[in-house]
């Protein structure tokens, strides 16, 4: 390069040298490593929350008495999937309709008239299976619409 595009060694590099500032700002901006040591030295530290150390365990572990004898309470996706620790999973009282309302809506889901007038939960699965259009996800709340367990409907696709 020419002797204007040329640095100082980082050891004489001044501060307060705009122009020396600038060209060593130009040539380590975008260097992996350097982009590295600032977030990690800088931006993170002071900008997210850092503990020491840091608790975990899945639902599994804390649902059932693998942990705790005893729980009072548990917040998770409801499904029969809980620990079988915790019993029956009971779905706050009218959570059901509003997932229904919202899975009926025209303007959020979109679904061909493929189910005869007259259906039976094997009709949607097939309709589902064999449509060209090749559906990338059937959602089907906690089974209602089908009748069948997740597994039982995986097992019929």
């Amino acid at each position: 390069g020419r002797e204007g595009d040329l640095i100082q060694p980082l050891h004489l590099l001044r501060r307060t040298n705009e122009a020396q500032i600038g060209k060593a700002f130009d040539l380590l901006r975008k260097r992996k490593e350097v982009v590295c040591f600032w977030v990690t030295m800088f931006v993170f530290p002071r900008h997210t929350l850092h503990q020491e150390v840091k608790l975990s365990a899945c639902a599994q572990e804390l649902g059932s008495d693998m942990i705790f004898p005893r729980r009072v309470g548990f917040s998770g996706t409801p499904s029969s999937l809980i620990p079988k620790d915790l019993g029956k999973c009971d779905f706050e009282p009218g959570s059901e309709a509003n997932i229904l309302d919202t899975l009926t809506k025209e303007s959020i889901v979109d679904m061909p008239a493929l189910i005869p007038s007259k259906w039976r939960p094997e009709d949607v699965l097939f309709a589902v299976a064999t449509d060209p259009c090749c559906y990338r996800a059937l959602i089907d709340t906690g089974a209602l619409v089908t009748g069948f367990s997740n597994l039982e409907a995986a097992s019929f696709l």
